[in-house]
């Protein structure tokens, strides 16, 4: 399945149901840069891929994307995980963060694992795989390509396994991972 950006920025694609049927989504306003795709939703499950080009070396956005200091300011005030409020060190691969999750920081959705699966230096990614509450599955893996000196792409792609819900979820999640890209474009200007 492919979407589409437009030239006015809106975004129009399709999504697949648990039981095979094709519906279109449609989204108007800017993107601001932001390449947007949901792939599948299909049995349950959802993937979706966003990039951004961010002005900033890839070394130093990578940098950045394995402390946990870079998730809050990228999720500040759309999501709270008090569990790594005051962690100062980088995620490690093999550790896993268990807690409540806060939507929009202050409302309880859920009890949250987060687990570190594989942090790869070679190719600037890291994969996480994260379930709680109505999510059984929330795989999220971030990479940051170089495109010159002073530019990369920075790319999340999630794949969500809520049961019934999940296009809910899925749609929850392109709103969240569009405003998480936003924020990344702030952060890396200073990165520089």
């Amino acid at each position: 399945m492919r979407s589409t950006v437009r030239r006015d920025r809106s975004w129009s694609g399709d999504l697949r149901g648990e039981r095979g049927e094709w519906c279109t989504l449609q989204t108007a306003g800017n993107t601001s840069g932001i390449n947007l795709r949901i792939a599948h939703i299909l049995l349950g499950m959802a993937l979706i891929e966003q990039s951004t080009l961010l002005e900033a070396p890839a070394e130093a956005v990578w940098a950045a994307v394995k402390t946990p200091a870079a998730f809050r300011t990228v999720t500040r005030r759309l999501l709270a995980m008090p569990a790594i409020r005051d962690r100062q060190d980088q995620w490690r691969t093999g550790e896993t963060a268990v807690g409540w999750v806060f939507l929009f920081g202050f409302l309880p959705f859920s009890r949250r694992h987060l687990h570190i699966e594989r942090i790869d230096e070679s190719t600037f990614s890291l994969s996480s795989h994260e379930f709680g509450g109505l999510i059984k599955t929330w795989d999220h893996d971030i990479e940051v390509t170089p495109i010159d000196a002073t530019t990369c792409r920075y790319r999340d792609q999630i794949e969500i396994d809520a049961g019934p819900l999940t296009p809910v979820i899925a749609l929850y999640a392109q709103w969240f991972y569009r405003m998480r890209q936003r924020r990344w474009r702030a952060l890396a200007s200073g990165l520089i």
